[in-house]
């Protein structure tokens, strides 16, 4: 009760600056509560401690800050004294700027005067910014947390302090540190300083600010000049934050500048680069590079050659257009149906498009494998042939929700003046969940109106408009993931924080070695404190793998899943593939979600055994082949990864469109980066199990 007449005193109060300190009552509540605290803080665990301190670092008064200042100095667990840093910085006090760069100087340990650094930022025009930058530029390790300091303060002259450290700076992590905060910030010095750099990884490390912005191609520019020179890589090493760099580019331009420098780049990362150019080079197509492929006898080379022409940005022409027509046409008749619809998309995008293919169209539409129904859809969209709209609507009423999904995307792009009423009727039939989110994405893509959920409403003005309703020029570039107007309530299922659309999800939970290790942060829910209780009561031995007061990761897992589906929907549905080397899947069929179901299911986890190593390609490779699940809900450190890896799950999911969400555990950028890629490939989102 003492805490919560704490929150109730502090509701209207701000924590950012001197002007803002308690006053009254308040005050006489941080000061009692605090006592609480400090009586009871030797017991505590560091998984207690963690949100006390934040707890603390709303209640601005000089006794709180002074104990706050205490743990930074004489913590043991240098990350808990960060915490007790940040914490201490959100109260905004000069004083504590001062009183940071003291325990800084007499810090002894490299975290513990990183700790004392990395928030002083958040002091604003307070903060010590002629020391932050005198550290920074030295050769330290703990410049780079200086660097993010400078980087918060937001100051006018933060720029400038920033492109300094990125050229004089004789640490390389600072260096690379300040070029990532300005390239996020879209200041072209971040961009000029990467060539002040030492390596090839760290180029990469640092431009990944980069993906998808503004300063993309110009920092592939800076890429590639390194990627000339190459970098010589130790046996068994590759250059993984350059490969995860590439999978997430998405600029034109710069696709077409790696694609330029090709023949010039060192022959360290010539793996690297073949696959990108597979999986995700959308520059001006090339027939030459895809004909080894086409003419090779191997199936998986022949789809590698497909998958490139696939990704052309416009319809090939002249001579390259008969070239590919006599190519890849006869692969469309196999009766490998992998490699017919791999080759069915390749013609679509290359404008291999004449009566053969129109009749092919006609022919899978009605099909009786789901694979080829799916892929007419999808060849359908890419040519945008609109003389099969009416299949498009005839697919809504298909069995299988990725024909479904793949209708969808098709009227999307074909955009028929007819076929609202039956977009409708897909979300009237789902209710929830994936397919019903893109239903009605279409229809306020289609219509430009915008009544979220709210079907009758739909209803309403489709019957009114009727007659009258011409398409508006769409804005959407997929569907997949497009978030929906809840008018009614919303759901706060959430997995690990990662919110979803689906009521029909595969939980792919690591169960290697690793997942034994203990957490570093506590999921963010309230009541998980509740559920750990539980967790260890079911499993006494659970106790002796804890860390600090964190469960094990895996024994986390168990307690997000549970909680993740009792905010479901009933009507969900859901599965269990747990995996290290080898896969162990729940049920062969998908499970209801109801309380009976839902522990039976925890109490299966609980009782499976953590060991072995990692296959995350066999693991995703087998749900997304079964076509069941519209959703795969991925926990992994991302260990082991490569572009090759990820190329081989993206064409397995091509006309299977199962959206991956990952929940990341990886340690290293490049292993998060991988991830990162995985996600942006299936239209997914990832968050961070472990968010410092």
């Amino acid at each position: 009760m003492r805490v919560l007449a704490v929150v109730a005193c502090l509701l209207f109060v701000s924590f950012n600056a001197d002007a803002d300190r308690l006053e009254g009552d308040a005050i006489k509540h941080a000061r009692d509560r605090l006592k609480e605290v400090k009586k009871a803080w030797p017991g505590y665990t560091k998984a207690e401690k963690l949100p006390l301190l934040n707890e603390l670092s709303a209640l601005n008064e000089n006794s709180v800050g002074d104990f706050l200042l205490d743990c930074v100095a004489k913590e043991a667990d240098a990350d808990t004294a960060s915490e007790a840093a940040r914490a201490l910085a959100r109260h905004g006090n000069k004083s504590d700027a001062a009183a940071l760069i003291k325990a800084f100087n007499a810090a002894k340990e490299p975290a513990r005067k990183a700790a004392c650094l990395r928030w002083l930022g958040k002091f604003g025009e307070d903060a010590p910014d002629a020391q932050l930058l005198q550290v920074a530029l030295g050769a330290d390790a703990w410049g780079e947390a200086a660097v993010l300091a400078l980087d918060d303060t937001r100051a006018e002259k933060s720029a400038g302090w920033l492109d300094k450290v990125a050229t004089d700076s004789k640490s390389p992590e600072s260096r690379c540190a300040a070029c990532a905060c300005l390239i996020t910030r879209g200041d072209m010095n971040g961009v000029r300083g990467l060539s002040n750099l030492d390596t090839l990884e760290r180029v990469a490390q640092a431009a990944n600010a980069a993906a998808g912005g503004p300063l993309e191609a110009d920092a592939v520019e800076r890429l590639i000049d390194f990627a000339k020179r190459g970098q010589k890589f130790p046996a068994g090493v590759r250059p993984h934050n350059f490969a995860a760099l590439l999978g997430r580019l998405q600029n034109r331009d710069a696709h077409q500048k790696l694609v330029d420098a090709a023949a010039e780049l060192s022959k360290s990362v010539e793996v690297e680069v073949s696959w990108w150019l597979i999986g995700w080079c959308n520059a001006k197509t090339a027939l030459r590079v895809a004909k080894p492929g086409l003419e090779d006898e191997d199936k998986d080379r022949k789809i590698s050659g497909l998958r490139y022409l696939q990704n052309a940005p416009e319809p090939l022409k002249g001579d390259d257009l008969l070239e590919a027509t006599k190519m890849v046409g006869p692969f469309v008749a196999s009766t490998d149906v992998e490699l017919s619809t791999h080759a069915m998309l390749a013609c679509a995008a290359c404008g291999i498009t004449g009566d053969t293919f129109d009749g092919t169209i006609k022919d899978w539409a009605r099909s009786d494998k789901p694979l080829l129904r799916s892929a007419a859809m999808l060849a359908i969209a890419r040519a945008a042939r609109g003389g099969h709209a009416a299949l498009c609507v005839e697919a809504l009423s298909d069995k299988h929700w990725y024909v479904v999904s793949s209708a969808l995307e098709a009227l999307r792009v074909l955009r028929p003046p007819a076929g609202l009423t039956a977009i409708l009727d897909v979300a009237k039939r789902e209710q929830g969940g994936r397919i019903w989110a893109e239903s009605i994405a279409l229809l306020r893509d289609l219509t430009a109106q915008d009544f979220g959920d709210d079907l009758a409403k739909w209803d309403e003005w489709i019957t009114k408009n009727a007659s009258t309703y011409k398409p508006e020029p769409g804005k959407l570039k997929t569907l997949r993931g497009v978030a929906v107007t809840r008018v009614k309530a919303a759901t706060s299922a959430r997995f690990f924080n990662l919110e979803f659309e689906s009521e029909n999800v595969e939980f792919t939970l690591d169960r290697s070695i690793s997942m034994i290790d203990p957490m570093r942060r506590e999921p963010g829910r309230p009541d998980f404190a509740v559920r750990k209780a539980d967790i260890l009561k079911r499993r006494a031995e659970v106790k002796r793998m804890m860390k600090d007061g964190f469960l094990p990761r895996f024994h986390a897992a168990c307690v997000e899943l549970a909680a993740c589906l009792e905010h479901k929907e009933q009507r969900t549905r859901f599965g269990i593939t747990l995996f290290n080397t080898e896969l162990e899947t729940y049920s062969d069929k998908r499970t209801v979600n109801g309380p009976t179901e839902r522990k039976a299911a925890v109490n299966w986890m609980l009782s499976s055994e953590v060991k072995g190593g990692t296959d995350i390609q066999r693991a995703l490779l087998a749900v997304i082949e079964k076509g069941e699940a519209d959703t795969i809900l991925l926990l992994s450190d991302g260990e082991p990864l490569s572009l090759g890896i990820i190329e081989q799950i993206q064409r397995a999911n091509v006309f299977r469109r199962v959206d991956i969400h990952i929940v990341n555990l990886a340690k290293a950028p490049s292993s998060r980066g991988y991830l990162q890629v995985v996600a942006q490939g299936a239209a997914g989102k990832l968050v961070d199990a472990e968010p410092k």
